[in-house]
């Protein structure tokens, strides 16, 4: 797989009080540990910011010569929709992803 995910981990930087490990970290070591587990190659990059605070724990799939798209307000229920579309991004020339792909990701995929 080409695809990288990359996901925020400091959106829960605001929250009263702040959690040991933001909802961001817990998704990105969920990811890592699910896709070993299926035998994906999935390559997944911890960054400080996706500008997606409004809707936090957000992550976003990059490919050399493909849109970034971005997907907010996640769940750690959707770990296996983020690897299945880590795939079918990669697979696709121009980085589309299925409807009902996008769909299981919710409402603020772009």
């Amino acid at each position: 797989m080409t695809a990288r995910l990359i996901v925020c981990v400091t959106c829960d930087r605001m929250a009263d009080p702040v959690p040991p490990k933001t909802r961001g970290a817990a998704l990105a070591e969920a990811v890592e540990a699910r896709a070993a587990a299926r035998g994906e190659a999935l390559a997944v990059t911890r960054v400080d910011c996706l500008d997606g605070c409004p809707r936090p724990c957000n992550a976003a799939l990059k490919a050399r010569g493909k849109p970034l798209r971005r997907f907010s307000n996640l769940s750690p229920a959707m770990v296996d929709a983020l690897i299945d579309a880590a795939r079918a991004y990669a697979a696709d020339r121009d980085g589309r992803l299925p409807p009902d792909l996008a769909a299981r990701l919710g409402p603020h995929a772009r």
